[in-house]
Protein backbone atom coordinates (compact mmCIF):
# COMPACT_ATOMS: atom_id res chain seq x y z
CA UNK A 1 0.00 0.00 0.00
CA UNK A 2 1.32 3.29 -0.60
CA UNK A 3 0.14 6.81 0.66
CA UNK A 4 -0.61 9.82 -1.08
CA UNK A 5 -0.54 13.20 0.72
CA UNK A 6 -1.50 16.38 -0.71
CA UNK A 7 -2.99 19.84 -0.50
CA UNK A 8 -5.69 21.16 -1.97
CA UNK A 9 -4.53 24.37 -3.85
CA UNK A 10 -6.52 27.42 -2.16
CA UNK A 11 -9.28 29.06 -4.33
CA UNK A 12 -10.41 32.59 -3.10
CA UNK A 13 -7.49 32.40 -0.53
CA UNK A 14 -9.71 29.38 1.11
CA UNK A 15 -8.17 25.98 1.13
CA UNK A 16 -7.60 23.71 3.59
CA UNK A 17 -6.09 23.51 7.22
CA UNK A 18 -5.11 19.21 6.83
CA UNK A 19 -3.48 18.18 3.87
CA UNK A 20 -5.53 14.98 2.52
CA UNK A 21 -4.92 11.86 2.38
CA UNK A 22 -5.05 8.51 0.20
CA UNK A 23 -3.96 5.31 0.81
CA UNK A 24 -3.84 3.58 -2.53
CA UNK A 25 -2.44 0.22 -4.60
CA UNK A 26 -1.47 2.54 -7.39
CA UNK A 27 2.50 3.54 -7.50
CA UNK A 28 2.34 6.67 -9.71
CA UNK A 29 1.24 9.76 -7.99
CA UNK A 30 0.34 11.05 -11.17
CA UNK A 31 -2.52 8.21 -11.98
CA UNK A 32 -3.73 8.38 -7.86
CA UNK A 33 -4.31 11.93 -7.96
CA UNK A 34 -5.93 11.33 -11.59
CA UNK A 35 -8.07 8.56 -10.14
CA UNK A 36 -9.05 10.49 -7.19
CA UNK A 37 -10.11 13.52 -9.32
CA UNK A 38 -12.06 11.52 -11.01
CA UNK A 39 -13.86 9.90 -8.40
CA UNK A 40 -14.27 13.79 -7.00
CA UNK A 41 -16.35 14.66 -9.82
CA UNK A 42 -18.66 11.44 -9.32
CA UNK A 43 -19.20 12.07 -5.85
CA UNK A 44 -19.94 15.42 -6.28
CA UNK A 45 -22.49 14.43 -9.51
CA UNK A 46 -24.20 12.05 -6.92
CA UNK A 47 -24.72 14.80 -3.85
CA UNK A 48 -26.16 17.50 -7.10
CA UNK A 49 -28.91 14.61 -7.88
CA UNK A 50 -29.50 13.85 -3.77
CA UNK A 51 -29.29 16.47 -1.85
CA UNK A 52 -27.70 19.39 -4.18
CA UNK A 53 -31.01 20.51 -6.24
CA UNK A 54 -32.42 17.65 -8.06
CA UNK A 55 -33.43 15.64 -4.80
CA UNK A 56 -33.85 12.68 -6.52
CA UNK A 57 -34.65 10.22 -3.51
CA UNK A 58 -37.31 12.22 -2.69
CA UNK A 59 -39.59 11.37 -5.59
CA UNK A 60 -40.81 8.11 -4.63
CA UNK A 61 -41.55 7.46 -8.47
CA UNK A 62 -42.56 4.05 -9.82
CA UNK A 63 -39.49 2.53 -12.29
CA UNK A 64 -40.87 4.51 -15.70
CA UNK A 65 -41.16 7.68 -14.67
CA UNK A 66 -37.92 6.91 -12.86
CA UNK A 67 -36.42 6.22 -15.33
CA UNK A 68 -37.80 9.68 -17.33
CA UNK A 69 -36.99 11.72 -14.20
CA UNK A 70 -32.96 10.09 -14.60
CA UNK A 71 -33.01 11.58 -18.06
CA UNK A 72 -34.77 14.94 -17.44
CA UNK A 73 -31.94 15.62 -14.78
CA UNK A 74 -29.07 13.70 -16.95
CA UNK A 75 -30.10 16.63 -19.29
CA UNK A 76 -30.42 19.33 -16.89
CA UNK A 77 -26.88 18.09 -15.27
CA UNK A 78 -25.18 18.79 -19.03
CA UNK A 79 -26.79 21.68 -19.58
CA UNK A 80 -25.95 23.36 -16.08
CA UNK A 81 -22.13 21.55 -16.59
CA UNK A 82 -21.77 23.37 -20.38
CA UNK A 83 -22.73 26.75 -18.53
CA UNK A 84 -20.94 26.62 -15.85
CA UNK A 85 -17.75 25.76 -18.08
CA UNK A 86 -18.64 28.97 -20.13
CA UNK A 87 -18.87 31.03 -17.20
CA UNK A 88 -15.60 29.86 -16.00
CA UNK A 89 -13.68 30.08 -19.95
CA UNK A 90 -14.79 33.69 -19.28
CA UNK A 91 -13.51 34.69 -15.81
CA UNK A 92 -16.60 35.47 -14.30
CA UNK A 93 -16.38 32.57 -11.19
CA UNK A 94 -14.89 34.88 -9.05
CA UNK A 95 -17.96 36.53 -9.13
CA UNK A 96 -20.63 33.68 -8.51
CA UNK A 97 -20.61 30.76 -5.96
CA UNK A 98 -22.58 28.12 -5.64
CA UNK A 99 -24.95 27.61 -2.30
CA UNK A 100 -24.90 24.89 -0.35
Amino acid sequence: MNLAIYWKRKSREIGPKVPGYILTNLDEKEEVLSCYRSRWGIETMFKDCKSGGYHLEDTRVNTERLVALVLLITLAYVMATRQGEKVRQRGFQKYIGRMD
